[in-house]
């Protein structure tokens, strides 16, 4: 049987355990992100572009004003087979990645230098320009997608940068950076709203008495194109809407999985003990 046919019987299986558990009060219908995420609800990329990072497109997309929308990008890309890479990343939380769909166990991490230490000891063993450019070349044969954070971005020649560009456009590779890249789509987020808190109930202890992460939205700007759009990310996928579609009231370009209509803000969902 063939890689495809194994996973959509894998997925059945889950899904069959997961209606299973929620009609006998083992799971909550609204569980943890991070426990969806793993289940490999979050991060199928549909059919056609997405913000030009879909499973059809390549080249580089910058996105400035938020790592979380960064991440849930990059998890987008990688969907439930993909492999990723990130270069750099000493400050990123995995922790954080994960919970926004990241899958960990397909994600190659190349730290450029020592994360400690002072910055001038930083700056002596961190990997030379030079390296940077191989191992991100290198990388672009074999990801479907490359984050490549501030810090090593910023150490690339200008023709280095576009020279990268150019190779995954070729490899149909996608390239994200938080900084300014040649070539690329260069996307502004605005985090939309503030985590809800939830009271703890008098039952005693509980695993997150402050509930948990149940969606997260950010507001998208696409100044070069006159481009304004809600993102959202929730249990059951992610939703693009477009915000000057359907006369002004927005209208959905492009979604993951089938999900119901969530609030633009994060919210939490008590956990239980």
């Amino acid at each position: 049987m063939g890689g495809d046919g194994r996973l959509s019987r894998l997925r059945a299986a889950r899904s069959a355990l997961a209606s299973a558990e929620e009609r006998t009060g083992l799971r909550s219908a609204g569980g943890p992100l991070a426990a969806r995420a793993r289940e490999g609800l979050i991060g199928d990329p549909p059919p056609g572009p997405w913000l030009g990072v879909g499973a059809a497109t390549g080249g580089a997309v910058v996105l400035a004003g938020s790592t979380s929308a960064l991440l849930a990008l990059l998890a987008h890309r990688q969907g439930a087979q993909g492999w990723c890479a990130v270069v750099g990343g000493e400050d990123l939380g995995w922790c954080a990645a994960a919970h926004l769909g990241l899958a960990l166990d397909r994600v190659l991490a190349v730290p450029i230098g020592a994360g400690d230490g002072g910055e001038a000891r930083a700056a002596r063993e961190e990997l030379a320009p030079a390296g940077i450019l191989a191992v991100t070349a290198a990388l672009l044969d074999g990801v479907d997608a490359l984050l490549i954070t501030a810090r090593p971005a910023s150490r690339l020649r200008s023709r280095d940068r576009a020279t990268l560009t150019a190779r995954a456009r070729d490899r149909g590779a996608l390239i994200l950076s938080p900084i300014p890249w040649e070539g690329a789509r260069v996307l502004r987020a605005e985090p939309r709203g503030a985590l809800v808190p939830l009271r703890a109930t008098a039952r005693g202890a509980q695993e997150m008495p402050a509930g948990y992460l149940d969606a997260l939205s950010w507001r998208l700007f696409d100044d070069a194109r006159g481009v304004r759009l809600d993102l959202r990310l929730g249990g059951a996928g992610m939703e693009l809407v477009d915000l000057a579609g359907a006369g002004g009231r927005g209208a959905a370009v492009s979604r993951g999985p089938a999900a119901p209509d969530m609030p633009g803000a994060p919210t939490a969902r008590r956990g239980s003990a």
